[in-house]
């Protein structure tokens, strides 16, 4: 189990993609935030975002979004527009459980 992660309910996914996860965002049930498994505010998202990266020196950096399955797609699209917004690569995570 990774502990930088906060635990959340996510759709299954009929293959397993793997991407390096220099940034790992988390939007839960309860329209929380979190960098990792420290919560962080949608406005504070991008400096946030930016920070890890910096702090990660990740040649091709990569922020994964996991999203619950009951997270609002609005919050999501927040985390999705956060990472764009910086040029960053980004992927949508889902679990195989």
């Amino acid at each position: 189990a990774n502990p930088n992660l906060v635990k959340v309910s996510v759709p299954r996914a009929a293959s397993d993609t793997k991407a390096k996860q220099t940034v790992v965002v988390t939007v839960d049930s309860l329209q929380g935030f979190y960098l990792g498994t420290r919560p962080v505010v949608p406005d504070s998202l991008v400096p946030a975002i930016q920070a890890a990266v910096a702090k990660a020196a990740d040649a091709e950096p990569t922020v994964v979004i996991n999203g619950d399955r009951a997270a609002r797609f609005d919050d999501i699209m927040t985390a999705l527009k956060a990472a764009k917004s910086l040029g960053l690569k980004t992927v949508v995570a889902v679990t195989k459980e």
